[in-house]
Parts: C-alpha cells; sequence; structure tokens
C-alpha cells in the first residue's frame, strides 16, 4: 500500500503504485510527454555544440561534450513529459496526486481563449493543476468534497473529451456500485 498525505479527498502519493489493481481496470490513461519538435530542436542545439567544439578542440573534447549534453537534455525532456492522468480503481489520478471519483463534481473541457485563461488568470492559487504548456486544451473538473480546500483540478489533455466522457462514465458507475 502507497504511503499518502491525505488532505481532504486529495490525496498526493509519495511512491509508486498501481491503481489499475486496486478496483478495477484502468479505463483511461494519457502520458504528458514532451512533443518531437522538443526533441528535435534538442539535436539540433546539439549538433551546433558538437560542431563548434568539433571544430575547435577535436574528437576527444566534442564527443564527450555531446554526449554529456544528449544525457542531460534527453534527462530534462523525459523528466518533465513523465507525468501521466489516469482514471482506473474509483480514483482519479493526475501526476502525484489523486482523486476519488465521488469527489468530482461539474467537468468541463476548455481549448483556445478559454483554456488559456483558465492557466492564466482565472487559476485558483489554491487549486491543483497539472499543465503543460505544449498541451493546449485543459480539463477542469470540480472537486465538490466540502473538506478538501481543492476548489478544483486543471489538468492539460490531448483528449479533453474523452476524459471529461470517462470521467463521467466512471462516475455514473461508481454511483451505481
Amino acid at each position: 500500500m502507497p504511503h499518502c498525505c491525505e488532505r481532504g479527498t486529495l490525496l498526493i502519493m509519495t511512491r509508486s503504485s498501481d491503481p489499475s489493481s486496486a478496483n478495477g481496470a484502468t479505463r483511461y490513461r494519457e502520458r504528458l510527454s514532451a512533443p518531437l519538435s522538443w526533441w528535435l530542436l534538442m539535436l539540433g542545439l546539439l549538433g551546433s555544440v558538437w560542431l563548434i567544439y568539433q571544430h575547435v578542440y577535436g574528437p576527444r573534447v566534442s564527443v564527450p561534450v555531446a554526449a554529456g549534453l544528449f544525457v542531460v537534455g534527453g534527462s530534462v525532456l523525459i523528466a518533465y513529459g513523465r507525468p501521466r492522468i489516469q482514471v482506473a480503481g474509483g480514483m482519479l489520478t493526475a501526476g502525484p496526486a489523486r482523486l476519488p471519483l465521488h469527489a468530482v463534481g461539474t467537468v468541463e473541457v476548455l481549448h483556445g481563449e478559454a483554456a488559456r485563461t483558465a492557466r492564466g488568470r482565472d487559476l485558483s492559487p489554491t487549486a491543483y493543476y497539472l499543465v503543460r504548456g505544449y498541451i493546449t486544451p485543459v480539463i477542469r473538473i470540480e472537486v465538490v468534497d466540502d473538506d478538501d480546500p481543492t476548489p478544483y483540478w486543471l489538468l492539460s489533455s490531448r483528449r479533453p473529451e474523452r476524459l471529461a466522457a470517462v470521467i463521467g462514465a466512471a462516475r455514473e458507475e461508481a454511483g451505481s456500485a
């Protein structure tokens, strides 16, 4: 069983676990990985640095420098794109946080200007958010638990309509069970 810090219905996971093994199969899973264009930009930067060092110092310096930059840059991109959104076992998981589906209120999909406003000036300081700038649409999920100070979750998603539908279906199923 993972060790958690409970605050209302928001559970912050401190160890890795597989929530799909708890009560049911995984209904939705999305990884917020960095886009291919970021990897290509990193490779372009890497090539430029290698060329500069190759021209001045030769392969004894340029190859280790390029390899080191590749490891560091790749690690940063992998770490930044590591968070997952998952609906499984009566829980919504976004990054390290988990929310029971019975505590989910209205679910709203936002695109374009509405999404930009929600990520900017309308973002509550007490909201939980997992936002990635390279994923434009967001989904706003109301938290309906009086003991939880978090008013809503704001999550980036490449498939927000599908995520909203899965949350709705899983919530209805959990409510009827």
